[in-house]
Order: structure tokens, then C-alpha cells, then sequence
């Protein structure tokens, strides 16, 4: 949105144009720069009341602001010279199958495949610089038949995690099924077939409930969730300790319109995990889903702790969904000033985990989100210390997972 400011000359000693020009000529150099001032026209992004006003609620857009836990941070300058030109890793794909909402998408439109297909991504992420992806089965209770090891064996620029899905069985009181699951875990680290277990959902609520009173779409996540001491949860701990791999847990700590707020429960058990699995690599989606000062009190104690970081996007529902959810921006493309210091304080624990769908470039309107969230991303980490820009977005993942690139 353009803030137009534009400065109305109103004084009765200059009635003419010749009464400006001597004016002008007067004051010389400072006169010519006052008189730029004069008629400055400031253009400012705000992406926020774009959307909202789209959304038709224009109207209320400082109200809306205040709302939102992603408003009122300074943020992180970017200059597109500055971007990040260099390798990149991205550690949170799911993008080897598709689930029911793009089945459904597709059934509606009458076609058999999306626009953007498992294997068109093998050519973007080449285009895209991004080296080496590692895709896995999102949180999920049914639609269990996603096989990221089939595809990684495929394609060698992608890697595969484990099955998370001992959740959805414990869910689901189907024990045996979490049994035999966790047993073909072991079975596959121990082959090399998968580099770590996730993406964990410990506790995935139906965010979409944060938006039902600003939008139409009435779309309903699944609540999935495994109690903390868990037998299951711990028995894929322990495995993540014995091989000495990666496991990516999904933990939303709060829920703002269930007023829960489990933040202090949460890092209580973050803690006591990473001192009981010493040779665990604890990774938190999604910045751990708070503040980044909890966060960096989790680095603090646990030096097996690590993070990835996903951005937001111009979307007025995925924005509500993650609002209380301290992602590292809000939808400009620029860091929080609070996540930029804390990415540059820790680069040995933080790297890029992009959370990208198929369904999310089902549209030919959409079909370019991908490439939108890492050139995105290039622009923001950018404004990062040199240092830490490679770190984050290469080193850092390549030698947690193990990776031999």
C-alpha cells in the first residue's frame, strides 16, 4: 500500500512563480533539497492491509493488527544485491506423495495428477539451488500409505525420514500397528534407508479454528496428539539415540482461541528429553512454535537441540493459523529483528525447513510457491551476517543429518 505524503505550499510570500523561483535560487542548494521534501511521495509495503482490505476488512485493519503476535517487531532490512547466492539444504519437504485435500482437488477438476508432481519438484529444486531436500509423512491420523524411502531410493537429491506414524496408531488405539512400525524403524536406520524419524506430531491442533471468524473457508485440521510420556514417543527417542540421528518433532505449545498456553510444560519436557537421550538430535519444526527467547534458553541447555524455520506468505488464513505461533516473519519478506539475531547468534543450530506441500501449487496461481518461499528466503537470509548465512542454509544441516553431498 503507497502512503502518499504531499505538503500543500501555502505562504503569502510566494503568490507567483516567479516569487518560488527567486526563492529557489536564493537558497541555492538547500532550497532545491527542501523543495523535494516538499513534495516527497513515501512508498511503503504493507502487505498486512493489502490482504486484509481483500479479505473486505479494510476497515479494521489497526484493529486486526493488534491481534496478531506476528505485529509490532521491527524487522530485518533486505537488499535484493545482498541475497544469499549460495547452496542450500532444506530439511522439511512433504512432497514425495499427496494426501486428501489435493485427491479431492483433483477428483473436483477431473484430473489424474497436479500441476506440480513429486517429480517436477527433482527439477525445481535444481533450478532453485536447493542441493539436497529431505522429505517426509506430515502429522497425520489417516492416509498413512506415504513412502518417502521408495522416492529418496529414486531421486538421490532427496533424502527420507522414518515414519511418524506410531502417532497416528497410538491415536488411533491401533498398538500393534505403532509395535510393528517402531520395529521397522530400527530396521531401516540400521539399513540406512531413512537419515532420522519425523516429522513427529506430539501436538497438532486444528489451527484453522483461528480464522473461522475472519474467513469463509471453513476448512478443519485433525487434532493429533501423544502424551508426552508416551511409551511409543519415547521408545522412537530411544531409537533416535541409540543411531544417533535426527527426529523432528511438531509440539504446538499454545492454541490462542483455546486459550492454551503450555509453553513452560513444553520446554520442561524439551529439557528433561535432551539430558535423558544425550545422542538424540532434537530437532523443533517451525522455530519450536515460540518466542525466540524460549528458544534460545532450550540452545542453552541442550546443546542437541536444533531448529528449523519455516517463512510465512501473503496468505490471509495461513497467516491467522501461525500467528500465535511466533513464525520469523510476518508476511513481508523480512525477518523479525528478534529472529534475525537470534539466526546469527546460533547458525550451528538453526537451518531451513521450507514445510512445502504439493497441494500448496495446485493452482496455475499457486503453482510457483515454492520458488516464491526460497527466493523469499535467499532475500531475507541476505540481510544475516556473512558468517552465518551458509552456516544456516548448508553447513549446519549437512553435518546433522550426516549428509555426503
Amino acid at each position: 500500500m503507497k502512503n502518499i505524503s504531499v505538503y500543500k505550499f501555502e505562504n503569502s510570500s510566494f503568490k507567483t512563480e516567479d516569487d518560488v523561483k527567486r526563492w529557489a535560487t536564493y537558497f541555492g542548494s538547500f532550497g532545491l533539497f527542501l523543495f523535494s521534501l516538499l513534495f516527497f511521495i513515501e512508498a511503503k509495503a504493507d502487505t498486512f492491509a493489502d490482504v486484509a482490505t481483500k479479505q473486505g476488512f479494510g476497515n479494521r485493519v489497526e484493529e486486526l493488527r493488534t491481534f496478531s503476535k506476528l505485529e509490532g517487531y521491527s524487522t530485518r532490512e533486505t537488499n535484493p544485491k545482498d541475497k544469499y547466492n549460495g547452496p542450500i539444504i532444506d530439511v522439511l519437504h512433504h512432497t514425495h506423495a499427496y494426501w486428501g485435500q489435493l485427491r479431492k482437488f483433483l477428483r473436483k477438476k477431473g484430473r489424474n495428477k497436479p500441476l506440480i508432481d513429486s517429480e517436477n519438484m527433482i527439477q525445481m529444486t535444481k533450478e532453485l539451488g536447493v542441493i539436497h531436500s529431505i522429505t517426509s509423512e506430515p502429522p497425520r491420523i489417516k492416509g498413512l500409505y506415504g513412502d518417502p524411502i521408495k522416492f529418496s531410493k529414486k531421486y538421490k537429491s532427496f533424502s527420507a525420514l522414518c515414519s511418524p506414524h506410531f502417532v497416528a496408531y497410538e491415536h488411533r488405539g491401533k498398538f500393534d500397528k505403532a509395535i510393528n512400525l517402531l520395529k521397522q524403524i530400527e530396521l531401516n536406520l540400521k539399513a540406512g534407508n531413512c537419515i532420522g524419524i519425523g516429522e513427529v506430531g506430539v501436538q497438532h491442533y486444528n489451527k484453522s479454528e483461528k480464522y473461522y471468524h475472519l474467513s469463509n473457508d471453513k476448512h478443519k485440521q485433525k487434532d493429533i496428539s501423544i502424551p508426552l510420556d508416551n511409551v511409543f514417543l519415547h521408545k522412537a527417542l530411544k531409537l533416535s539415540d541409540k543411531y544417533k540421528v535426527p527426529i523432528l518433532i511438531h509440539l504446538e505449545p499454545r492454541h490462542s482461541v483455546r486459550n492454551i498456553d503450555n509453553v513452560e510444560e513444553v520446554k520442561k519436557w524439551y529439557k528433561d528429553i535432551c539430558k535423558r537421550y544425550i545422542n538424540s538430535k532434537i530437532v523443533l519444526v517451525h522455530n519450536g512454535m515460540f518466542e525466540p527467547n524460549h528458544l534460545a534458553d532450550l540452545f542453552e541447555t541442550c546443546p542437541n537441540v536444533y531448529s528449523s524455520f519455516k517463512i510465512m506468505r501473503p496468505s490471509w488464513t495461513y497467516y491467522w493459523k501461525f500467528n500465535d505461533l511466533h513464525i520469523v516473519n510476518n508476511m513481508e519478506p523480512l525477518f523479525a529483528e528478534r529472529w534475525a539475531t537470534l539466526l546469527e547468534k546460533y547458525p550451528d543450530r538453526m537451518m531451513l525447513g521450507s514445510n512445502i506441500f504439493l497441494r500448496k501449487m495446485k493452482t496455475a496461481k499457486t503453482k510457483n510457491t515454492y520458488r516464491k518461499i526460497i527466493n523469499n528466503v535467499r532475500l531475507m537470509v541476505g540481510s544475516l551476517d556473512k558468517e552465518a548465512q551458509k552456516k544456516i542454509m548448508y553447513d549446519t544441516p549437512k553435518k546433522l543429518f550426516n549428509l555426503e553431498l
